[in-house]
């Protein structure tokens, strides 16, 4: 009699707890992509090279019972500008992925991570590729960065166009 009464304490005890745990909540995952045409002004030191390209964002959102809970970006550039010296059609193509995380109400990003190849030209003629690429990380107002170096800057790349 002790025994079926202690069996029946313990599963009566395991059904409360199994009770009192917080029902699965549903996660939706939705996919969009987005794509732009533009211009862009380099801003060089003498004549104004003008990059014409196509950016590409796919990206997959995460949601939790209706909740933002990420957003992960693909990221492709294709661009083309004329070499301010030669002439020369350069081409900038570019892929990087961007990981956005949110805080508990899904309004507001507390991290970011950026990685991948941010510029990558190709010089004509010679072959050269000249990139900026690396590993960036926010936190609040916190920002670590390897070796990206400026990110959408592209002034260091002016010698090459």
């Amino acid at each position: 009699m002790r025994r079926a009464a202690l069996v029946a304490i313990v599963a009566m005890v395991g059904l409360s707890i199994v009770g009192m745990e917080t029902p699965a909540s549903a996660l939706t995952v939705s996919r969009s992509s987005t794509e732009i045409a533009s211009t862009v002004h380099w801003p060089c030191p003498g004549p104004d090279p003008a990059e014409h390209f196509t950016l590409v964002f796919r990206d997959t959102t995460y949601k939790r019972d209706g909740v933002g809970v990420m957003v992960i970006s693909h990221v492709t550039w294709r661009g083309t500008l004329v070499n301010r010296t030669t002439g020369a059609l350069v081409r900038d193509d570019s892929t990087w992925n961007q990981v956005f995380t949110f805080n508990t109400t899904g309004k507001r990003i507390v991290r970011t991570v950026t990685t991948g190849a941010v510029w990558r030209l190709t010089i004509p003629g010679h072959g050269i590729v000249v990139h900026q690429s690396g590993r960036s990380v926010t936190e609040g107002n916190d920002t670590w960065s390897t070796p990206f170096g400026g990110l959408t800057n592209p002034s260091p790349m002016c010698a090459y166009v």
